[in-house]
Protein backbone atom coordinates (compact mmCIF):
# COMPACT_ATOMS: atom_id res chain seq x y z
CA UNK A 1 0.00 0.00 0.00
CA UNK A 2 0.93 3.56 -1.07
CA UNK A 3 2.03 5.53 1.58
CA UNK A 4 -0.17 8.74 2.22
CA UNK A 5 2.16 11.16 0.20
CA UNK A 6 2.98 9.14 -2.56
CA UNK A 7 -0.68 8.05 -2.22
CA UNK A 8 -1.57 11.66 -3.05
CA UNK A 9 0.81 12.57 -5.07
CA UNK A 10 0.09 8.80 -7.60
CA UNK A 11 -3.76 10.18 -7.64
CA UNK A 12 -3.37 14.03 -8.88
CA UNK A 13 -1.48 12.37 -11.82
CA UNK A 14 -4.22 9.60 -12.17
CA UNK A 15 -7.48 11.31 -11.59
CA UNK A 16 -7.94 15.08 -11.05
CA UNK A 17 -9.92 14.29 -7.50
CA UNK A 18 -11.78 16.73 -5.78
CA UNK A 19 -14.82 19.23 -5.99
CA UNK A 20 -14.97 18.66 -9.78
CA UNK A 21 -14.81 14.77 -9.46
CA UNK A 22 -17.90 15.08 -7.42
CA UNK A 23 -16.59 13.01 -5.24
CA UNK A 24 -16.48 10.15 -6.64
CA UNK A 25 -20.47 9.53 -7.42
CA UNK A 26 -21.72 9.84 -10.89
CA UNK A 27 -24.82 8.96 -12.78
CA UNK A 28 -25.15 7.54 -16.14
CA UNK A 29 -26.53 10.25 -18.89
CA UNK A 30 -29.70 8.03 -18.84
CA UNK A 31 -30.17 8.90 -15.07
CA UNK A 32 -31.55 6.86 -12.71
CA UNK A 33 -34.14 4.00 -13.47
CA UNK A 34 -35.74 3.70 -9.73
CA UNK A 35 -37.06 0.08 -9.11
CA UNK A 36 -39.97 -0.88 -8.65
CA UNK A 37 -39.46 -3.43 -6.02
CA UNK A 38 -39.26 -0.24 -3.23
CA UNK A 39 -38.54 -1.55 0.10
CA UNK A 40 -41.98 -0.22 1.06
CA UNK A 41 -43.46 -3.65 -0.97
CA UNK A 42 -40.90 -5.49 0.53
CA UNK A 43 -41.06 -5.44 4.48
CA UNK A 44 -45.26 -5.34 5.23
CA UNK A 45 -44.36 -7.68 8.26
CA UNK A 46 -41.26 -5.28 9.13
CA UNK A 47 -43.97 -1.87 9.10
CA UNK A 48 -46.44 -3.71 10.86
CA UNK A 49 -44.52 -5.58 13.48
CA UNK A 50 -43.48 -2.86 15.75
CA UNK A 51 -43.86 0.44 17.04
CA UNK A 52 -41.16 3.07 15.48
CA UNK A 53 -38.37 2.84 18.02
CA UNK A 54 -35.06 4.98 17.62
CA UNK A 55 -32.77 1.95 16.49
CA UNK A 56 -28.86 2.61 15.63
CA UNK A 57 -26.37 -0.33 14.31
CA UNK A 58 -22.69 0.98 14.73
CA UNK A 59 -22.32 -1.06 17.93
CA UNK A 60 -22.38 -4.84 16.25
CA UNK A 61 -19.70 -3.23 14.39
CA UNK A 62 -17.73 -2.21 16.68
CA UNK A 63 -18.33 -5.08 18.89
CA UNK A 64 -17.63 -7.69 15.81
CA UNK A 65 -14.35 -5.37 14.73
CA UNK A 66 -13.72 -2.90 17.69
CA UNK A 67 -11.03 -1.31 15.38
CA UNK A 68 -13.04 -0.88 12.42
CA UNK A 69 -11.20 2.30 10.68
CA UNK A 70 -13.04 4.71 7.58
CA UNK A 71 -9.48 4.17 6.17
CA UNK A 72 -8.18 5.76 2.94
CA UNK A 73 -10.16 6.53 0.09
CA UNK A 74 -8.30 6.55 -2.51
CA UNK A 75 -9.72 6.27 -5.64
CA UNK A 76 -11.94 8.96 -5.15
CA UNK A 77 -14.55 6.73 -5.07
CA UNK A 78 -17.78 7.47 -2.40
CA UNK A 79 -19.88 4.76 -3.83
CA UNK A 80 -17.83 2.24 -3.29
CA UNK A 81 -16.92 3.00 0.03
CA UNK A 82 -20.40 3.65 0.67
CA UNK A 83 -21.50 0.03 -0.19
CA UNK A 84 -18.65 -1.35 1.80
CA UNK A 85 -19.47 0.65 5.05
CA UNK A 86 -22.81 -0.64 4.60
CA UNK A 87 -22.27 -4.06 3.89
CA UNK A 88 -20.06 -4.56 7.34
CA UNK A 89 -22.39 -3.05 9.27
CA UNK A 90 -25.30 -5.63 7.83
CA UNK A 91 -22.24 -8.37 8.33
CA UNK A 92 -21.91 -7.35 11.58
CA UNK A 93 -26.00 -7.82 12.81
CA UNK A 94 -26.12 -10.86 10.94
CA UNK A 95 -23.15 -12.64 12.51
CA UNK A 96 -24.31 -11.17 15.68
CA UNK A 97 -28.49 -12.37 15.07
CA UNK A 98 -27.72 -15.45 13.03
CA UNK A 99 -24.33 -16.60 14.30
CA UNK A 100 -22.90 -19.90 12.41
CA UNK A 101 -25.56 -20.01 10.34
CA UNK A 102 -23.58 -16.95 8.51
CA UNK A 103 -20.51 -17.93 6.50
CA UNK A 104 -18.93 -14.42 5.76
CA UNK A 105 -16.25 -13.74 8.54
CA UNK A 106 -14.69 -10.59 7.81
CA UNK A 107 -15.05 -7.31 5.89
CA UNK A 108 -15.88 -6.95 2.51
CA UNK A 109 -13.15 -5.81 -0.19
CA UNK A 110 -14.36 -2.13 -1.17
CA UNK A 111 -11.88 -2.41 -4.42
CA UNK A 112 -13.79 -5.45 -6.09
CA UNK A 113 -17.25 -3.20 -5.45
CA UNK A 114 -15.77 -0.85 -7.45
CA UNK A 115 -14.23 -2.95 -10.32
CA UNK A 116 -17.54 -5.07 -10.73
CA UNK A 117 -19.48 -2.03 -10.80
CA UNK A 118 -17.54 -0.29 -13.37
CA UNK A 119 -16.22 -3.32 -15.58
CA UNK A 120 -17.82 -6.64 -15.13
CA UNK A 121 -21.04 -5.20 -15.19
CA UNK A 122 -20.42 -3.48 -18.27
CA UNK A 123 -18.23 -6.31 -19.69
CA UNK A 124 -15.47 -3.52 -21.03
CA UNK A 125 -12.80 -1.46 -19.13
CA UNK A 126 -13.47 1.79 -17.92
CA UNK A 127 -10.78 4.41 -18.15
CA UNK A 128 -12.64 7.55 -17.43
CA UNK A 129 -12.35 9.60 -13.91
CA UNK A 130 -13.13 7.87 -10.91
CA UNK A 131 -16.73 7.25 -9.29
CA UNK A 132 -20.09 5.05 -10.41
CA UNK A 133 -23.64 5.03 -9.13
CA UNK A 134 -25.25 3.36 -6.07
CA UNK A 135 -27.69 1.18 -8.33
CA UNK A 136 -24.63 -0.12 -10.59
CA UNK A 137 -23.19 -0.91 -7.21
CA UNK A 138 -26.44 -2.55 -5.93
CA UNK A 139 -26.58 -4.57 -9.09
CA UNK A 140 -22.55 -5.34 -8.78
CA UNK A 141 -23.15 -7.23 -5.28
CA UNK A 142 -25.92 -9.03 -6.26
CA UNK A 143 -24.56 -10.44 -10.02
CA UNK A 144 -20.96 -10.72 -8.83
CA UNK A 145 -20.65 -10.92 -5.09
CA UNK A 146 -18.28 -9.39 -2.64
CA UNK A 147 -14.19 -10.60 -1.72
CA UNK A 148 -13.29 -10.60 1.59
CA UNK A 149 -10.41 -8.72 3.91
CA UNK A 150 -8.42 -11.85 3.53
CA UNK A 151 -5.91 -13.87 1.50
CA UNK A 152 -6.81 -15.52 -1.57
CA UNK A 153 -4.17 -17.39 -3.64
CA UNK A 154 -1.70 -14.74 -5.12
CA UNK A 155 -3.71 -11.73 -3.60
CA UNK A 156 -3.14 -10.38 -0.33
CA UNK A 157 -6.32 -8.40 0.18
CA UNK A 158 -6.11 -8.15 3.76
CA UNK A 159 -5.51 -4.32 3.94
CA UNK A 160 -7.35 -1.50 1.34
CA UNK A 161 -4.81 -0.31 -1.86
CA UNK A 162 -5.63 2.89 -3.67
CA UNK A 163 -3.54 1.68 -6.42
CA UNK A 164 -5.22 -1.50 -6.38
CA UNK A 165 -8.49 0.01 -6.32
CA UNK A 166 -7.46 2.25 -9.28
CA UNK A 167 -6.10 -0.91 -11.13
CA UNK A 168 -9.56 -2.93 -10.92
CA UNK A 169 -12.14 0.03 -11.47
CA UNK A 170 -10.46 0.31 -14.94
CA UNK A 171 -9.54 -3.55 -16.03
CA UNK A 172 -11.92 -5.04 -13.14
CA UNK A 173 -11.55 -8.14 -10.84
CA UNK A 174 -8.84 -10.50 -11.86
CA UNK A 175 -10.98 -13.43 -13.40
CA UNK A 176 -9.41 -15.64 -10.59
CA UNK A 177 -10.80 -14.09 -8.03
CA UNK A 178 -14.62 -13.92 -9.12
CA UNK A 179 -15.72 -17.44 -8.39
CA UNK A 180 -14.91 -16.12 -4.87
CA UNK A 181 -16.83 -13.46 -4.64
CA UNK A 182 -19.81 -15.78 -5.52
CA UNK A 183 -19.64 -17.94 -3.12
CA UNK A 184 -21.06 -14.57 -1.11
CA UNK A 185 -23.40 -13.29 -3.39
CA UNK A 186 -26.04 -10.45 -2.07
CA UNK A 187 -29.35 -12.48 -2.67
CA UNK A 188 -31.47 -9.39 -2.40
CA UNK A 189 -32.31 -5.83 -2.40
CA UNK A 190 -34.50 -3.10 -2.49
CA UNK A 191 -34.75 0.33 -3.16
CA UNK A 192 -35.02 2.95 -0.82
CA UNK A 193 -37.32 6.06 -1.88
CA UNK A 194 -38.85 7.32 0.95
CA UNK A 195 -37.60 7.65 5.06
CA UNK A 196 -40.77 5.18 6.28
CA UNK A 197 -38.94 2.54 4.55
CA UNK A 198 -35.46 3.48 5.77
CA UNK A 199 -36.63 3.40 9.31
CA UNK A 200 -38.11 0.24 9.33
CA UNK A 201 -35.06 -1.14 7.26
CA UNK A 202 -33.17 -0.10 10.13
CA UNK A 203 -35.12 -1.23 12.85
CA UNK A 204 -34.93 -4.73 11.21
CA UNK A 205 -31.46 -4.30 11.19
CA UNK A 206 -30.37 -3.34 7.80
CA UNK A 207 -27.88 -0.03 6.52
CA UNK A 208 -29.15 2.30 4.62
CA UNK A 209 -27.21 4.05 1.03
CA UNK A 210 -27.77 7.87 1.14
CA UNK A 211 -26.78 8.76 -2.58
CA UNK A 212 -26.74 11.32 -4.92
CA UNK A 213 -26.94 14.93 -4.54
CA UNK A 214 -26.37 15.02 -0.71
CA UNK A 215 -25.60 17.91 1.56
CA UNK A 216 -23.66 16.17 4.79
CA UNK A 217 -22.84 17.81 8.47
CA UNK A 218 -19.67 19.45 9.66
CA UNK A 219 -20.82 20.84 12.35
CA UNK A 220 -23.34 18.99 14.79
CA UNK A 221 -25.93 20.79 17.29
CA UNK A 222 -26.59 19.80 20.85
CA UNK A 223 -28.73 17.11 20.05
CA UNK A 224 -25.72 15.74 17.44
CA UNK A 225 -28.04 17.10 14.09
CA UNK A 226 -25.83 18.56 11.31
CA UNK A 227 -26.32 22.64 12.09
CA UNK A 228 -23.20 23.26 9.24
CA UNK A 229 -23.42 21.41 6.10
CA UNK A 230 -21.19 20.94 3.02
CA UNK A 231 -22.94 19.57 -0.36
CA UNK A 232 -22.31 18.02 -3.38
CA UNK A 233 -22.79 14.73 -5.20
CA UNK A 234 -21.88 12.36 -2.86
CA UNK A 235 -22.36 8.42 -1.41
CA UNK A 236 -23.03 8.56 2.52
CA UNK A 237 -24.47 5.31 4.61
CA UNK A 238 -27.25 5.61 7.27
CA UNK A 239 -27.17 3.49 10.41
CA UNK A 240 -29.44 5.02 12.52
CA UNK A 241 -32.91 6.25 13.00
CA UNK A 242 -34.76 8.79 15.38
CA UNK A 243 -38.13 9.40 15.61
CA UNK A 244 -39.95 11.92 18.20
CA UNK A 245 -40.03 15.39 18.65
CA UNK A 246 -37.44 15.40 15.80
CA UNK A 247 -36.66 12.69 13.33
CA UNK A 248 -33.84 12.02 11.61
CA UNK A 249 -31.14 9.69 10.30
CA UNK A 250 -27.69 9.33 11.23
CA UNK A 251 -25.35 10.02 8.37
CA UNK A 252 -21.85 8.67 8.40
CA UNK A 253 -19.58 10.16 6.05
CA UNK A 254 -17.57 8.02 3.46
CA UNK A 255 -14.24 8.76 5.39
CA UNK A 256 -12.91 11.62 2.24
CA UNK A 257 -11.58 13.44 5.18
CA UNK A 258 -14.34 16.02 6.89
CA UNK A 259 -13.87 15.65 10.06
CA UNK A 260 -17.24 16.50 12.37
CA UNK A 261 -17.58 18.34 15.37
CA UNK A 262 -20.27 18.97 18.16
CA UNK A 263 -21.98 16.74 20.19
CA UNK A 264 -23.72 13.34 19.32
CA UNK A 265 -26.80 13.33 20.82
CA UNK A 266 -28.21 10.67 23.48
CA UNK A 267 -26.05 7.63 21.53
CA UNK A 268 -22.84 6.38 23.02
CA UNK A 269 -20.86 6.08 19.86
CA UNK A 270 -16.76 5.58 19.70
CA UNK A 271 -14.81 8.81 18.59
CA UNK A 272 -13.68 7.21 15.35
CA UNK A 273 -17.11 6.75 14.05
CA UNK A 274 -18.13 10.38 15.61
CA UNK A 275 -15.84 12.14 13.10
CA UNK A 276 -17.81 11.46 9.92
CA UNK A 277 -21.17 11.69 10.72
CA UNK A 278 -24.15 13.57 11.75
CA UNK A 279 -27.73 13.21 12.77
CA UNK A 280 -29.91 14.83 9.52
CA UNK A 281 -33.26 15.96 9.96
CA UNK A 282 -36.11 13.54 8.15
CA UNK A 283 -36.93 15.86 5.96
CA UNK A 284 -33.24 16.49 3.89
CA UNK A 285 -32.84 12.65 3.59
CA UNK A 286 -36.14 12.02 2.04
CA UNK A 287 -35.34 14.61 -0.57
CA UNK A 288 -32.12 12.20 -1.46
CA UNK A 289 -34.67 8.97 -1.04
CA UNK A 290 -37.06 10.53 -3.36
CA UNK A 291 -33.94 10.62 -6.58
CA UNK A 292 -33.72 6.93 -6.60
CA UNK A 293 -30.44 5.96 -6.26
CA UNK A 294 -30.44 4.38 -2.00
CA UNK A 295 -30.66 0.64 -1.96
CA UNK A 296 -30.26 -1.82 0.79
CA UNK A 297 -29.59 -5.38 0.96
CA UNK A 298 -29.68 -8.87 2.50
CA UNK A 299 -26.82 -11.84 2.32
CA UNK A 300 -30.17 -14.46 3.47
CA UNK A 301 -33.46 -14.29 1.89
CA UNK A 302 -35.78 -11.62 2.07
CA UNK A 303 -35.23 -9.25 5.19
CA UNK A 304 -36.03 -10.94 8.40
CA UNK A 305 -36.81 -8.65 11.56
CA UNK A 306 -33.30 -9.04 13.13
CA UNK A 307 -32.93 -9.03 16.97
CA UNK A 308 -32.06 -5.78 17.13
CA UNK A 309 -34.08 -3.96 20.20
CA UNK A 310 -31.17 -4.45 23.01
CA UNK A 311 -28.70 -2.04 20.95
CA UNK A 312 -31.18 0.48 20.69
CA UNK A 313 -29.08 2.96 22.62
CA UNK A 314 -25.53 1.84 21.91
CA UNK A 315 -25.15 0.41 25.71
CA UNK A 316 -23.04 -2.83 24.04
CA UNK A 317 -20.31 0.52 23.92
Amino acid sequence: MLGRNRMSRFLRDQYSLGRKANFGYWLPKSGVQIETRIAAVALPHILAADKKRDTVLWPFLFRQWPNWEWGLQGTGDCVSFMVKHRLDVLLAVLIHCMGKRLKVPAQVVQEAIYGFARVERYGRPDYGGPGTYGSAAADAIQRFGVLLRQPYDGHNLTRYSGRRAIEWGRTGVPDELEPFAAEHKVRDRVAVTDGESAGALLQAGYPVDWCGYTSWGVERDADGFARRFASGAHAVTITGVRYGRRPGFWVANTGHGDHVSGPVGPFAMPSVYAQCGSWVDWDRCERVFRAGDCFACSFVEGFPLQAVKDLGTGEYL
